[in-house]
């Protein structure tokens, strides 16, 4: 019987662009002479100068987590962008940095909308509007326009169209598909109408600013109406304006509460975006504009011969556009023809910007750089142009190396459709809550959890139930607490081994255990976060519940990535294998909320999923030295027990006896006291679901961490 997929979903329809191209490819690979004028891309490859940025981030090691909104640099270069093109003055805090302006537009959507708000789109749009304001569970609210407006809303329109549930306007100029583009004079129309209702959010999507050829110069929204700043998202990215389609980076400037919001979305779906991107973003932004407007100039030779072309083709009509690279043609006459068919971290970081001695044990990323090779492959795919988009759900090389992981290291075997590559893990999760759970569904949740799990579910309107569990129990949930805590509406079972925080894993005996009851409940769908899969010194081998309890397979969603065992956070790639139907469900998803990953970090993922796996085991062998040392010494401290883990570089120290012993309210006083006074960041358990515990990552150095437990040792009166 199929899976159902959440309601949500089936209210979203995949992307016919990319449906539109997919086809094309397909029937070419055929061997079918196809010409195909689908793709929403530039042609040109990426600067010489921008690629070499993104390589130089490779070869300097600039391959790990960013803050979650964007790197200090690219905000810079955003904001000053802002101010030289646009006369538009944003500060860092008001600038979010995402995976593409898709997410961009996804993440304002998700900020600004609830149900039974109202959503006002001008059409023809872009093909994704609609579908971001369902998945925000709100209604989209068409103003048609036609040739004779040309293909622009009037503000009287606008005005009739308005009613007290209407949320949010989103418009694109120049405009996907029309190229049809305001002036001042109609954006100070469209303002005197906005002005007189302030509940409205403007999104104004900028993404052709750069291809450019009216007598007009463009404008956007917040420039022309000023006093409408404090409620205008401007949105714009680097895809189109230099040619960075598969670097996947968007941007915009907004009011900070709605920044804010937007960058707590992206947080609990895919963190920062791609860190070699955001550095070719920069060099993009600060590049000669030479480069952008020779691009400009090519697309309008182009657009001078193709728009009259059409135009004298008989029952076609096509007007000129003001930018953009498409033409967009009536063919109703023709149709009557016959016709071939991304806070703990931070502070520690901000202390250490004043000069501080912090030692951060907060990161839950590798300190090892990229592997040479895998970085070699990175800078390899930007060489050779692989700088376009891909299919949403991952390019075949790379399906094809997770495809043989799995059945190397896992005995699971998945087709190509069962696959779905993602940016992050952080995103698959994310992907799998939509697609899965309804309002009012209850997800399971082992607790410690990792942070973002419940916030997940939240955003899919459901509801997180947590299950506790403690050191006596190894922090892993029993069978019998597992099926004590299912009720008619659990859907979801969110399981992570090794687990972050505490290392804990499953055994094979434990699976099978949980699996009994599972197998009792077919409504409930597994997902399975083996992120840490590598990172593993346990006396058995790992295991994963799909591998254990074969049975299962069908309603199990396998999660993994290459963050974590080839020191890759930056890069941006997580991946998932399952059932086809809740696969394609999250592809759909994905499709409208940032498209496919960095296709610079596929092909470097392609070369990590296939290299040498000692380059794993050495990496590993550090995180056991080094855990071999803290946990003992962390529970060798007063006040203070700390369980050995069988996985990932964590130790979760359990200090209710050291709180007491100081007198500390909460973990978190705790915890800010020790940063205070000894200068050790760390995250308290409280954070995780397991409040009298603190979490240290031993992704450091060995020195770092014996100075580490000096200062501990001196912060309880130890010393």
């Amino acid at each position: 019987m199929p899976l159902p997929v959440s309601q949500r979903v089936q209210r979203v329809k995949p992307s016919p662009t990319l449906a539109a191209t997919a086809r094309a490819a397909a029937l070419r690979a055929e061997g079918h002479d196809i010409i195909s004028l689908t793709a929403g891309e530039p042609d040109f490859d990426t600067p010489v100068e921008v690629a070499a940025a993104g390589m130089e981030a490779i070869r300097t090691g600039q391959t790990r987590y960013t803050d979650v909104g964007g790197t200090p640099a690219l905000k810079d270069a955003i904001r000053d962008k802002f101010l030289r093109d646009n006369e538009l003055r944003y500060e860092r805090r008001q600038i979010l940095v995402s995976c593409g302006a898709k997410q961009t537009l996804f993440n304002l959507c998700l900020a600004v909308l609830d149900p039974g708000d109202e959503a006002l789109i001008p059409a023809p749009y872009w093909v994704s509007y609609p579908d971001m304001v369902r998945l925000a569970d709100a209604q989209p609210v068409f103003l048609g326009t036609g040739p004779e407006q040309g293909y622009k809303i009037s503000a009287a329109q606008l005005e009739a169209a308005i009613t007290p549930r209407s949320r949010l306007l989103l418009i694109n100029s120049p405009s996907n598909p029309t190229g049809a583009a305001y002036t001042r004079r109609e954006w100070q129309a469209l303002g005197e109408v906005l002005r007189a209702h302030p509940r409205i959010v403007i999104g104004t999507d900028d993404m052709y600013e750069t291809i450019w050829w009216a007598s007009e110069s463009f404008s956007t929204l917040a420039q022309v109406v000023p006093d409408l700043y404090a409620r205008t998202v401007t949105i714009n990215g680097v895809s189109k304006s230099h040619a960075m389609t598969g670097w996947r980076i968007g941007y915009c400037g907004g009011p900070a509460e709605i920044i804010a919001a937007m960058a707590t979305i992206q947080g609990q779906s895919t963190s920062n975006p791609s860190s070699i991107s955001q550095h070719a973003a920069v060099a993009a932004l600060r590049a000669d504009p030479a480069i952008v407007r020779e691009m400009c100039a090519q697309y309008r030779q182009r657009h001078d011969y193709l728009v009259p072309a059409l135009d004298a083709l008989p029952g076609v009509s096509c007007l000129r556009a003001s930018g953009a690279f498409y033409a967009f043609a009536d063919i109703r006459g023709a149709m009557q023809r016959p016709s071939p068919t991304l806070a703990a971290t931070a502070r520690a970081a901000a202390l250490r910007a004043e000069g501080h001695d912090i030692i951060s044990l907060t990161a839950g990323e590798p300190d090892f750089d990229t592997p040479v090779e895998v970085a070699a492959a990175g800078m390899e795919a930007i060489r050779t142009g692989q700088t376009r988009y891909t299919d949403v759900g991952g390019t075949p090389a790379l399906k094809d190396a997770i495809r043989d992981k799995f059945l190397r290291d896992n005995e699971l075997r998945y087709e190509r459709r069962q696959i779905l590559v993602s940016c992050g893990a952080k995103q698959t999760l994310f992907n799998l809550c939509l697609a899965v759970l309804d309002p009012g569904d209850e997800a399971l949740i082992p607790a410690p959890y990792w942070v973002s799990y419940p916030d997940m579910v939240r955003l899919a309107d459901a509801q997180p139930v947590f299950l506790g569990t403690g050191p006596e129990q190894g922090y892993k949930i029993s069978a019998a607490q597992l099926e004590a805590a299912i009720t008619p509406r659990s859907r979801l079972l969110l399981i992570n081994s090794p687990s972050n925080p505490t290392g804990a894993a499953y055994t094979r005996r434990e699976w099978q255990a949980l699996g009994e009851v599972l197998r009792a409940h077919p409504r409930i769908v597994i997902g399975t976060d083996d992120m840490y899969e590598t990172i593993w010194w346990a006396s058995e081998s790992f295991s994963t519940l799909a591998q254990v309890v074969p049975d299962l397979y069908a309603r199990t969603v396998t999660i993994n990535g290459v963050s974590k065992s080839h020191a890759m956070t930056g890069w941006r790639i997580g991946y998932c294998g399952g059932p086809a139907e809740i696969i394609a469900a999250m592809a759909t998803i994905q499709g409208q909320s940032t498209s496919n990953p960095s296709s610079i970090s596929q092909h470097a993922a392609v070369a990590a999923l296939r290299a040498d796996p000692a380059i794993v085991r050495e990496m590993c062998a550090q995180y056991r030295q080094r855990h071999d040392y803290l946990v003992p010494a962390l529970d060798a401290l007063p006040g203070v027990s700390c369980l050995r883990a069988s996985g990932a570089f964590y130790a979760f120290a359990d200090i209710r006896g050291a709180m007491q012993r100081r007198g500390d309210a909460s973990d978190t006083a705790f915890c800010d006291a020790l940063l205070d006074e000894v200068g050790i960041a760390v995250v308290p358990g409280s954070a995780f679901g397991a409040p009298g515990h603190m979490r240290l990552s031993f992704a450091t150095r060995l020195d770092l961490l014996q100075d580490a437990v000096g200062r501990l040792r001196r912060f309880l009166g130890a010393a």
